[in-house]
Parts: C-alpha cells; structure tokens; sequence
C-alpha cells in the first residue's frame, strides 16, 4: 500500500501488505482482524498488526482501526472505495496522510499467525528479535566465606530494550576466571522490566538484578549498581552479539551457590 515509516533514521516502505478481514456473520459490516507488512530489510522482515474494521455501504467508506494492547494505534479512511469479492480498491488516508491509487487483491490461503507473540504498529517497536549486551558488572558472590566477581556479565533479552519496557524468556550469564563453581553462572530470565530509569531482572531461581540511573541505547547499556548497601559502582554493558545458548546444560546462579 505504500505506507512509509521511519526505522532509526530510515525511511521504509513495505512491499506487500496482507489484510485478514474477520467477522462473525456474513452479513456483519463490522468486525475484527489483522494485517501483516512485509519487509526487504536486514532486522524487520514482518511487522503483524490487529485491527478493527468497519464498512458503511452509503458511501462506501471503509474504516480500519490498527490496534495494540487494546489501544488504538492508528487508522486507515477508505473513502469512495470500490469493494467487491475479488478487490479493494481506491484512495486511503491513513493518520491524515494520502496514499493514492492502491489495490488490495484477494487471496486464498490465510496467513498463519498462531506463533506471533507481539502485536503493535507505533513506530515499528522491533519486538520480535533478541539483542544482547555484556560488559563488567563488579557484583559480587559469596561462596564458603569468599566473595568472587565476574569477569564480565552478558545478558540477552528476547525483545529491544531500546523500543520496549520489558519482556520475559531472556538470559544472562556471569564468567568468571577464578571461581570454585566453574567458568560461569548462567541463569534464564523470566521477567524484566525498565521504566523510569530502572531496569530490573527476575531469573527462574529469583536471583534479582536492579540497575538504577540506566540508560538503555542501541549501543549500550549504562548505570549504578549497588553491590551492597550504600555502596554502588558505575558500569557499561555494550551491543554484542547473541551467544549461543543453546550450549549451557547448567542452570541457576544464587541455587548453584548454595
């Protein structure tokens, strides 16, 4: 359909845009539905989006409504349209802005969208790829009466902190050069959040992270973190690449040091 965005700093506009017009009954003028945007870019292939949709036959205007979360994100105005069982087709206005002449063809098969786990349109929030980012974190571990501080810290989360204030199923790792336990400590995260400049990590064995004054960007994340009461130590974690995670068969940091 033509509908440009801006992606850090970059202009984009999909190449295929798929509706799925649903609705309850055959004769309903109203209902529910999604739409998918497809991308030649080298981090946003697919971008998924719900959406409610109403046809009032007077005029033949089409309204689409892009949803997120149960809020409203945007909104497609089809007016003087020409709908039928094989097209749409027309002039749309889309948040104000004009896109002329497009058609949108029937298709066959409906996309599978049983996997999607997020649903948004402000902006392209990427929230369906990992990053990652590690550095030194001078927390310490105390194991039989000696404390041990890693090396350096790595941590992957399963949507951008950059565009998104928190998520689940992610992972961070400890390494460590001199520790009783081995090499590492590794532990999944399931859940983290990052609002008003603190950032937060649950992990499955309740081992906790707090990072306060943080600045996340898309190069670094950068803080204070308190290694014990009234005493806090600056660190910054830069962009990696995702580890493999796939490789660690041991599980858990404060259950490993019991």
């Amino acid at each position: 359909m033509g509908i440009s965005h801006q992606f850090r700093g970059e202009t984009i506009i999909p190449y295929k845009t798929v509706f799925v017009f649903e609705r309850e009954r055959d004769d309903d003028w109203f209902g529910s539905g999604y739409f998918i945007e497809y991308f030649h870019h080298d981090l946003i292939k697919e971008v998924y989006y719900t959406i409610r949709w109403s046809t009032f036959t007077g005029n033949l205007e089409t309204e689409i409504t892009l949803r997120a979360d149960n809020r409203a994100e945007g909104n497609f105005i089809i007016p003087n349209s020409i709908i039928n069982d094989q097209e749409i087709k027309g002039e749309a206005k889309f948040n104000g802005n004009t896109i002329s002449n497009f058609a949108l063809k029937r298709i066959t098969t409906k996309p599978d969208v049983s996997n999607v786990k997020y649903w948004g349109y402000n902006e392209l929030y990427i929230t369906w790829h990992t990053v990652s980012y590690t550095g030194q974190l001078n927390l310490e571990r105390e194991y039989n009466g000696k404390n041990y501080t890693p090396s350096k810290i790595t941590i992957t989360f399963d949507v951008d902190p950059v565009y998104n204030n928190g998520g689940g199923s992610s992972y961070i790792r400890e390494d460590y050069t001199d520790a009783p336990w081995g090499t590492f400590l590794a532990d999944k995260v399931k859940s983290w959040s990052y609002r008003d400049d603190t950032m937060w990590l649950t992990t499955e064995d309740d081992t906790y992270y707090c990072f306060y004054n943080a600045t996340v960007t898309e190069d670094k994340i950068s803080g204070i973190y308190y290694v014990r009461t009234n005493e806090s130590v600056d660190f910054t974690l830069h962009r990696t690449d995702d580890p493999d995670w796939d490789t660690i068969t041991q599980w858990g940091i404060e259950s490993r040091l019991k």
